[in-house]
């Protein structure tokens, strides 16, 4: 995802901008946590957080055009997503994203 992101930025400002990942494995103590917190966020026992396959992205640091930046990530995806090889669900502060196989 990374690769592909920077590979939409090649040769711009934005060349060396990145995106932050908040929240990758947890565990259920953890889980447990955000759900005191997010009643809505997580179903016990059956994240996808807890099987390390989903993590979620809650921003972009850029150099240049945040927009620039922004599209770059979603058109990057948008095509993971259309290759099957991961789901995607847009949540309040970030992007939740699960690595499909």
């Amino acid at each position: 995802l990374a690769a592909l992101f920077r590979s939409f930025l090649k040769d711009s400002k934005n060349e060396k901008d990145y995106f932050v990942i908040s929240s990758m494995t947890r565990t259920e103590t953890q889980q447990q946590e955000i759900r005191s917190q997010y009643p809505n966020s997580s179903t016990p026992g059956k994240s996808t957080h807890s099987f390390g396959v989903s993590f979620d992205i809650n921003r972009i640091k850029s150099k240049g055009s945040c927009e620039v930046s922004r599209n770059a990530l979603m058109r990057a995806l948008n095509q993971m997503r259309d290759e099957n090889k991961i789901l995607l669900c847009p949540e309040f502060h970030c992007i939740h994203v699960t690595v499909v196989n």
